[in-house]
């Protein structure tokens, strides 16, 4: 059944803007501006995240270019899906079976921002891209982004599970919804989702400050020095607006006061150029004590830090976590301070704001404080006044005030603006280069019909070697046709490639039944990862490094890797699994299947698919099977065609007649067995004759037999030839009943 949650969607930012100001008198005494530290407290970002579908958690808010990762609000019920195929293991052939490939999908709805978005870009599933910046897929699935508006439907998806009229419009909150994503790619699970989420481009510090202050219930201005752009900020947890516009300062810095009910956000360099009269610093109330016209109070420069650790969020490096370093070259203490900001940064921006909290940590070694008459009322946090020459001159940056004994009592440091940063220096970071999706390629397929490899039944469960030379590949589907083309169904899937590789040298003509030293191969792999390797002597006699070239099964002693990543193959056992009859011939181009390397599937294939031509596909996972060309293969089943006899003589008995007899062998396990002949292998024995004429091109006659024996009449032999002949030129065929002549022996024999 499917689940709907939906108390997720609620305010992030908590609680009314008035406790920002205190409790102060007037208009805005004991406003202070935010601490120089960094901000105490929870955090308002966790990073990236972790998806979840917890009843109750508050939608993130984004401003700009952010990664988050949203939560799951309503998902379908899984949808499975089987096919029957078994796999292969290398080294010995042993095989895994069960009930087929079970596959499934699902379709969900992520909630991503509690304010509208302009678009969603890269999407990662489990740490990896599901959706690149050019909107290419990892896999197949229909994804559709809502940014929010107030005009939002509900998603049609939706309704069809949970009914018309039963699913809200979700007005005000941007989600993405996904349609059949399949699951094979993360453990047939929703993968952990995190969006590139795009809202307010470009995100500029003014409009975040007046956003945050009107989603608490306060009305803001921003100076023009706010102005300033940064990449993006996702908050995520829920906070009081002003632990948030704490972190701002933290990370920005401003300064804020109230004005007739409106705040105030002020760059720090904008505030207001006051100019009081020498003789108003120092001023008292009347009959008080008399108090300094400027107390300073300087902080021991060992407390300071020497540097400043910025760590944020590298919007150039997929919102990893990201550090730029600031340092002081004159500094009596050692000490680093580090600050976390939630903000995806540029990291010139970032080095930039570490440079800048570092002057602004030292400007504040020096406490400033004086107390000026009632009239200098007009002066705010964030003012700056010209101190008297004889008071040393420059200027205070105001930080605090407030009224006492009927005087303004001011509260700053020594300020010089042009200490500030303004210029992005060089980045320390490394350069990153973005990660888009490869294409998975085409899918190569290669199917073994060799005796001993394809397993027998009912149905001939055949092997087959797919691969892909895309590092993008990552498994394919084989699809067949019984219509002639018209529709294709999948019969099997492989995850693993195969091993496979193109022959660059062939092999000549070589012996069979014992070692070929004078032949090599050489080879190429389809992928750069997969490797061969040299085996003894007596692992290759018992079956190791088994490979299909061309139409012929080798096994090799040597496998030597040369300087431009081919093979050399060496100590070669040619024609095995009775593929003799293919040793001739070789070309430059054919294929090489490792059969023990692992990788390989078995395909079902009816009996009454024998000999006929079948439509059939190799689709990389994920593409689209209708943009995949086909071909047709015929199935001659030459694992079922009996091996060809060998050890065929003939001698000419005393009235005319041959006789012609040979030795059989078997599909089957042909291990010599004390006192008992090789199995059969077929459901009777039987075999075919054919007498050639001199050139071997033409038949003449054909003798059938039950046994290794056959004999051919004098009277037949003078019909056929004119003559007895003095030598005979023929193919003997062992007769299986499902697939008819296996391959022959061929030769000429003198009598």
């Amino acid at each position: 059944m499917a689940t709907l949650v939906l108390g997720v969607a609620g305010g992030i930012i908590g609680g009314p803007l008035g406790a920002l100001l205190g409790a102060g008198i007037g208009r805005n005494i004991d406003h202070r501006l935010f601490g120089p530290k960094p901000p105490q407290g929870e955090p308002v970002n966790d990073g990236i995240g972790l998806q979840d579908s917890n009843y109750g958690r508050p939608i993130p808010l984004i401003y700009g270019r952010a990664r988050v990762a949203g939560h799951v609000i309503w998902a379908s019920d899984l949808v499975e899906e089987r096919s029957n195929s078994r796999r292969r293991s290398g080294k010995g052939g042993a095989q895994k079976s069960g009930n087929g490939r079970v596959s499934y999908s699902v379709s969900f709805a992520v909630a991503l921002s509690s304010r509208p978005i302009v678009r969603v870009e890269r999407i990662w599933a489990d740490g990896k891209l599901l959706r690149d910046a050019n909107g290419d897929l990892l896999v197949p699935v229909t994804i559709r982004t809502y940014s929010g508006e107030e005009t939002q439907q509900a998603d049609p998806l939706i309704e069809a599970h949970e009914g018309a009229g039963e699913v809200p419009d979700m007005r005000g909150l941007a989600m993405a919804v996904f349609e059949d994503l399949p699951l094979g790619e993360f453990a047939n699970r929703i993968p952990n989702l995190t969006f590139e989420v795009v809202a307010d481009e470009p995100a500029t510090l003014d409009r975040l400050l007046i956003d945050i202050a009107a989603r608490a219930g306060v009305p803001a201005t921003a100076s023009p020095g706010l102005n300033q752009t940064f990449a993006g900020l996702a908050i995520t947890h829920q906070a009081e607006a002003s632990r948030i516009l704490d972190v701002i300062d933290g990370t920005f810095g401003f300064t804020l006061a109230e004005r007739n009910g409106t705040l105030a956000f002020t760059a720090i360099d904008e505030g207001g150029i006051f100019s009081p009269d020498t003789n108003e610093w120092g001023a008292r109330a009347e009959r008080a004590s008399p108090v300094s016209r400027l107390h300073r109070e300087r902080e021991d420069g060992q407390r300071l830090p020497q540097g400043i650790d910025l760590r944020f969020l590298d919007a150039g490096r997929d919102f990893q976590p990201g550090l730029q370093r600031a340092r002081r070259q004159q500094a009596v203490a050692r000490r680093i301070e580090t600050f976390d900001s939630p903000f995806a940064l540029d990291a010139p921006c970032a080095r930039r704001l570490a440079d800048w909290q570092l002057v602004r940590r030292w400007q504040r070694q020096t406490r400033l404080s004086a107390s000026l008459p009632l009239a200098a009322i007009a002066i705010e946090t964030g003012d700056r006044i010209l101190l008297p020459e004889d008071l040393g001159g420059g200027e205070m940056l105001v930080e605090s005030l407030r009224l006492e004994d009927g005087r303004l009592v001011l509260e700053g440091f020594p300020f010089e603006a042009s200490a500030l940063p303004t210029v992005d220096p060089p980045a320390a970071s490394e350069p990153f280069l973005p990660i888009v999706l490869a294409p998975p390629g085409l899918t190569r397929v290669h199917f073994l019909d060799f005796p001993g490899i394809v397993t027998e039944g009912a149905d001939l469960l055949l092997p087959v070697a797919m691969a892909g030379v895309s590092p993008a590949w990552r498994g394919g589907a084989l699809l067949a046709s019984r219509d002639d083309g018209e529709s294709f169904e999948t019969v099997a899937h492989a995850d693993l490639p195969a091993i496979i590789g193109d022959v660059l040298e062939p092999p000549g003509e070589g012996p069979v039944g014992f070692w070929d030293e004078g032949s090599r191969i050489r080879i190429r792999l389809l992928r750069s990862e997969a490797t061969l390797e040299s085996r003894s002597q007596l692992a290759v006699l018992n079956g190791a490094n088994l490979a299909k070239v061309g139409d012929e099964m080798i096994r090799f002693r040597e496998a030597i890797l040369q300087t431009d990543g081919s093979y050399l193959l060496r100590g070669l056992l040619r024609g095995c699994h009775g593929t003799e009859h293919a040793m001739a011939g070789h070309q430059a181009g054919e294929d090489f299947v490792l059969v023990d390397g692992g990788g390989l599937i078995e395909v079902p294939l009816a009996a009454d698919l024998i000999g006929r031509p079948i439509p059939f596909k190799a689709v990389s996972v994920h593409d689209d099977p209708l943009a995949v060309a086909g071909t047709t293969a015929v199935f001659a089943a030459n694992a079922l065609k009996p091996l060809s006899p060998v050890h065929a003589r003939a001698r000419r008995l005393s009235n005319g007649d041959i006789e012609m007899v040979w030795t059989r062998r078997t599909r089957l396990s042909g291990g010599w067995l004390d006192h008992a002949d090789v199995p059969l292998g077929e459901e009777s024995e039987a075999y075919e004759l054919d007498i050639l004429d001199a050139a071997g091109m033409t038949v003449l006659r054909t003798l059938t037999t039950q046994t290794p024996r056959a004999i051919y009449p004098l009277a037949d032999q003078q019909s056929d030839f004119g003559t007895a002949p003095v030598s005979l030129t023929m193919a003997v065929h062992q007769i299986s009943s499902r697939v008819g002549r296996g391959h022959p022996w061929r030769g000429t024999l003198t009598l």
